[in-house]
């Protein structure tokens, strides 16, 4: 408190260390601690306190109840118009958020939006949670939105039909601009996938779409014999490996081998593996310290935890090109390229 008139206002007298002039009044204050001092001097206090002016008051002045919206009172999201709104063709959670902030200024932030939204679409129904195995699914179909392409010279424009191929186990994805949905286009953008992940998935899961699936049936389809016949000829391609590193290390591309079918169930180690825990790894390294690091090195992290950074530091894990060469001199897989980290996304 500001000199001794107050008995119990934030232990504000204990803070009293010696006298001071005061600018204004000419009389002497305890110096106190500058907190209490820029506080007073914010609510227009001066010494003496006035007359009347009890402990409870003082400290009123001095702390006064926050001024904005409580959590608890925040307007909340209509969760059922941002669900719906979400099956519209290019609407997201980030453009829901924006127009919510627009009516609402004292809102909820983006995370916490996301996070409640999130919640709320967990309680409508129970969704089945797919296991993937590397290399045994790759997932195909083109995207609902078309692409225009513009001819520089004659302005002309013209719609492309945009095929996507992703890996179930790592999510990686391809995908391939055509002008047709065709069977030579299908089919083609197939091949271009295939050779882009460097390998031969056990299956590939399409779509009803014609060009594929002659004749729809939950129990039999037909499939189209042209795509029927298309993994054949490229079975001596291998099955595609991915064995992940570290933020700092990379990755590696392989091919599944016949070796690998017979000895492994043509299955390969997932990863570098680490070799300290995540708690060792904290007392080791620090986030930030990692990710200044990486940056000399042109890897971008971008992570809400420093503390997960640090427990990802690439020096936790163990170095990724003994493992491959180790998996390639066991005959599971061959190498087929190594994939430089850019941009690190922890969750």
């Amino acid at each position: 408190m500001i000199g001794t008139h107050a008995q119990d206002t934030r232990g504000a007298e204990a803070a009293c260390e010696r006298p001071f002039q005061s600018p204004d009044s000419g009389q002497h204050w305890c110096r106190a601690d500058g907190e209490y001092i820029r506080r007073a001097r914010r609510t227009g206090l001066s010494w003496p306190l006035p007359d009347g002016l009890t402990d409870d008051e003082l400290e009123r002045c001095l702390f006064p109840p926050p001024t904005g919206t409580p959590k608890t009172e925040r307007p909340q999201p209509d969760w059922p118009v941002v669900h719906r709104e979400l099956r519209r063709t290019g609407v997201t959670l980030s453009l829901l958020w924006e127009e919510y902030r627009l009516a609402h200024p004292d809102g909820y932030g983006y995370s916490r939006f996301c996070e409640l939204y999130r919640r709320w679409e967990g309680r409508l129904s129970p969704t089945m949670r797919q296991v993937h195995i590397a290399g045994e699914r790759m997932f195909v179909d083109y995207a609902g939105a078309t692409l225009d392409v513009i001819n520089p010279q004659t302005g002309e424009v013209r719609s492309a039909q945009l095929f996507v191929a992703t890996l179930g186990a790592s999510s990686y994805t391809f995908a391939d601009a055509t002008w047709t949905q065709s069977l030579a286009d299908w089919t083609g953008s197939h091949v271009r996938a295939l050779e882009f992940f460097g390998g031969v998935p056990r299956q590939i899961v399409s779509d009803n779409l014609k060009a594929g699936i002659t004749k729809a049936c939950f129990y039999e389809p037909t499939v189209n014999r042209t795509y029927a016949d298309l993994p054949e000829s490229l079975k001596d391609a291998g099955q595609p490996v991915l064995i992940g590193g570290s933020m700092g290390t990379g990755s590696f591309v392989l091919a599944g081998t016949t070796t690998s079918e017979a000895k492994a169930f043509s299955s390969a180690c997932h990863g570098a593996g680490r070799k300290m825990s995540r708690h060792k790894a904290y007392k080791m390294w620090r986030g930030r310290q990692v990710v200044d690091h990486l940056a000399d090195e042109g890897i971008i992290i971008r992570s809400p935890s420093s503390r997960g950074v640090a427990e990802e530091a690439p020096g936790a894990y163990k170095d990724v090109t003994a493992v491959v060469d180790a998996a390639e001199s066991a005959g599971l897989a061959r190498k087929v390229a190594r994939l430089k980290p850019i941009v690190c996304a922890k969750g």
